[in-house]
C-alpha cells in the first residue's frame, strides 16, 4: 500500500497487533533486538505510544492514499487472496476501489471481480461479471456491512482499520525504516476482543468466542 508515512506507520501496528494480543485467533511472530542491562540499573519501563498513534489516525482521516493491497487470508477451511486497488479521499469519505477475489494460486482469471464506489455514508459495488447477467449497481448503508473474516474490513473499508488502530492499547514504538523510500516508524501493540470483532458477522462471532 502507498501512502503517506504516517498511514504506513498505522498499517505496520494495525498487522503486528494481531499477533501482540491472546484475543486474536491469527498469531504472528514479531522479532526485535534483545535489550540488555547491568546489574546495578533498572530497565526504563516501555512508554505507551497511544497519543501518537491517535494523532496519526486524525492526521489521516485529513489525508488522501492511494491503495494496493494483497490480503491473503486462511484458517476456518479457507485460502484465498484478495487483491485491493483505487484511491481513496479520507476527508471528503470518498473514494473508489477495485477487487479480485481468488483462491490462493488460482490464476487471474478465475478471480472474481467486484467494483466499489464510497460516497459519504453509502457503499456502491457491482460485480462486474457476474454469472447470472445482473450486473447493476447495489449500495448498503457504510456503517452496516459487516465483517466476515478476522482483520478484514467490511468492503474494504479503509477507514475501518483505522477505527480499530485507533482502539489499540498497550502500544510501543518498534523501530525505523525506509518503505517504498518512504521513512515509517513502526509500532507494535494489543487488540482485545471489541476491535477484533467489531461488526463481524453473527456465526463468525460466536466461532471466535468459542473457548479454545
Amino acid at each position: 500500500m502507498r501512502r503517506s508515512a504516517t498511514l504506513i506507520g498505522i498499517s505496520a501496528i494495525a498487522v503486528l497487533a494481531s499477533g501482540c494480543s491472546s484475543d486474536s485467533e491469527d498469531g504472528q511472530k514479531t522479532e526485535g533486538k534483545e535489550r540488555t542491562t547491568s546489574a546495578a540499573s533498572s530497565p526504563a519501563p516501555a512508554v505507551d505510544a497511544g497519543r501518537d498513534i491517535q494523532a496519526a489516525v486524525d492526521t489521516t482521516k485529513q489525508s488522501t492514499a492511494r491503495i494496493d493491497d494483497r490480503i491473503r487470508v486462511t484458517g476456518m477451511g479457507q485460502d484465498f487472496t484478495t487483491t485491493v486497488k483505487g484511491a481513496f479521499d479520507m476527508k471528503a469519505d470518498r473514494g473508489s476501489l477495485k477487487v479480485s477475489l481468488a483462491q490462493t494460486g488460482t490464476s487471474s482469471d478465475a478471480a472474481v471481480p467486484l467494483d466499489e464506489i464510497f460516497h459519504g455514508s453509502t457503499v456502491y459495488f457491482r460485480m462486474p461479471e457476474e454469472m447470472n447477467g445482473d450486473t447493476g449497481w447495489r449500495s448498503t448503508p457504510r456503517d452496516e456491512a459487516e465483517v466476515h473474516a478476522m482483520l478484514r474490513a467490511p468492503l474494504n473499508d479503509p477507514e475501518f482499520v483505522l477505527r480499530q488502530v485507533s482502539m489499540a492499547h498497550s502500544v510501543t514504538a518498534a523501530g525505523e525504516e525506509k518503505v517504498n523510500g518512504v521513512p515509517a516508524r513502526h509500532y507494535t501493540g494489543k487488540l482485545n476482543h471489541k476491535p477484533l470483532l467489531l461488526r463481524m458477522v453473527k456465526e463468525r462471532r460466536e466461532k471466535a468466542e468459542e473457548p479454545m
